[in-house]
């Protein structure tokens, strides 16, 4: 994890650059970043760039250097991928929500910085077992698509979904500071 945060820190030294018009980086400017890996026994290769597909490549690429060309462990598709959003203006990466497949902020997740209607689209509904909510947000989980039937609604924080747990099909971000 450590690596792939590295790996999103020397990214968006790229991307500050690349948004910098005249020296002024606008504080609309923002980029999402597909960071994968891949990590055969112990070793560890990531890459991130601004499509997943290319993400992927990369990741592939860079395992065989280190595994081999052709090597089972460096398929593509076997990488895992992040998504994050890059935003600029005083050089921060904008904070987001996390939700995790598996409980006590582990497993599969995404990256959550707008409403999501359908978490089937991401792949992610009825897999929602844990979260992390920035401080000074308020979240509403629900138990249907298109923001419908039950919800929970829970503050800053990383917890569990107790009582809840692998029943979210949508997400709305009711406030955020």
């Amino acid at each position: 994890m450590k690596k792939i945060a590295l790996l999103l820190l020397l990214f968006s030294s790229f991307t500050v650059a690349k948004s910098n018009y005249h020296g002024k980086p606008s504080r609309n400017d923002s980029v999402v970043v597909h960071v994968c890996a891949l990590s055969p026994f112990s070793n560890f290769y990531a890459e991130a760039a601004m499509s997943e597909q290319t993400a992927r490549h990369k990741t592939s690429r860079r395992c065989e250097l280190g595994q081999g060309q052709g090597s089972i462990f460096c398929k593509a598709q076997d990488a895992k991928c992040s998504t994050s959003k890059l935003s600029f203006g005083d050089q921060y990466i904008e904070e987001s929500l996390i939700v995790y497949a598996k409980s006590w902020q582990k497993g599969d997740y995404i990256e959550v910085f707008d409403d999501i209607p359908y978490l089937s689209r991401h792949h992610f509904s009825d897999k929602i077992a844990s979260y992390t909510i920035p401080d000074g947000w308020i979240v509403r989980f629900y138990e249907g698509d298109n923001y419908t039937g039950k919800y929970h609604t829970e503050m800053g924080g990383s917890h569990n979904t107790l009582g809840y747990s692998q029943k979210t099909r949508s997400i709305k971000i009711m406030k955020r500071p």
